[in-house]
């Protein structure tokens, strides 16, 4: 998967070599993306500069869900910077105000935040030893979170 500016998101076929384009003139998804995400079923969580996480299928050409952070609680903030999944299969959402992660319970979208007031403008995410994560912000440094007790450390 290539993320243009602009020009939505394009999946490269190995087969053929051909890029195959997903934008706002033949899809339901908009040209202005920051960041997706590839799950095990080949589905995209995408973040919007028009600050929605959307839940596309490529082989449907469909959205599935639309999360926002007016109907999401959890969510720290709709201006999503990146997307990371780790080994547990969680997708971890950094924010502008935060960090969160989300999982599918029950038939439903739950969404838990992470360092609360400490991780402001979550830039990157790496996975680290033991339950833990890398958190790199835009202004406040890299961080190591212990995702088992919510504790950050500088």
């Amino acid at each position: 998967w290539l993320i243009t500016r602009n020009d939505g998101i394009n999946r490269y076929h190995d087969d053929s070599g051909i890029f195959e384009p997903f934008d706002s003139s033949n899809s339901p998804l908009p040209n202005d993306i920051i960041d997706l995400d590839e799950d095990s079923q080949g589905n995209l969580w995408i973040a919007t500069a028009d600050n929605r996480l959307l839940y596309f299928s490529p082989t449907d050409n469909k959205v599935l869900v639309t999360l926002e952070s007016a109907n999401t609680p959890g969510l720290p903030s709709g201006r999503i910077n990146t997307l990371y999944r780790d080994l547990q299969d969680r997708l971890w959402i950094g924010t502008l105000n935060g960090l969160a992660s989300l999982k599918q319970a029950d038939g439903k979208w739950q969404v838990t935040s992470y360092g609360q007031g400490e991780l402001r403008g979550v830039a990157a995410i790496e996975a680290g030893k033991s339950n833990t994560l890398w958190i790199g912000t835009q202004t406040r440094g890299l961080f190591l979170l212990d995702i088992a007790n919510d504790q950050t450390k500088a």
